[in-house]
């Protein structure tokens, strides 16, 4: 097994709770990052036998009511790492002010740039990779970025 912590043993979000691999599902309050999976909540980490997938499934219970996790309309700093047709790659380095240890994917539409005038916006007249950027959290997106 490649996990790096003992069940219900406390977690902040970044922190790599192990190797990504088949054998694990990704819960709540969990996501992979390149081959690790990392936590995305302050909380304690468990694993826990699926019998309908026959996998262990890997996942993170929120910590009190001061949870550091994400959530639609946090605030967030990130950081540019490249530009591509209407997306932003970013890097989220800090949530609600509080700095994470390991930065998680995200990414900027350019329909989320500004309110009007979408089609007219220029992406790569905004932004240059390694801009820090105050945004709020969207959506979740994909499995891979918020």
């Amino acid at each position: 097994m490649s996990i790096n912590f003992v069940e219900g043993a406390s977690v902040t979000p970044g922190q790599i709770l192990g190797k990504a691999s088949d054998i694990y599902e990704i819960g709540d309050g969990v996501a992979v990052r390149g081959t690790k999976m990392i936590a995305v909540l302050k909380g304690k980490a468990f694993i826990k036998d699926n019998e309908k997938t026959n996998k262990k499934e890997v996942f993170v219970t929120r910590d009190g009511q001061k949870s550091l996790g994400i959530a639609i309309d946090d605030d967030v700093i990130t950081r540019v790492q490249k530009i591509k047709n209407d997306t932003i790659f970013v890097d989220i380095i800090v949530v609600n002010g509080n700095p994470i240890s390991i930065p998680l994917a995200g990414v900027i539409k350019r329909k989320d740039v500004r309110e009007k005038e979408v089609d007219k916006l220029r992406i790569q007249d905004c932004f240059i990779p390694g801009d820090i950027v105050k945004a709020k959290v969207a959506s979740y997106g994909d499995s891979r970025r918020i």
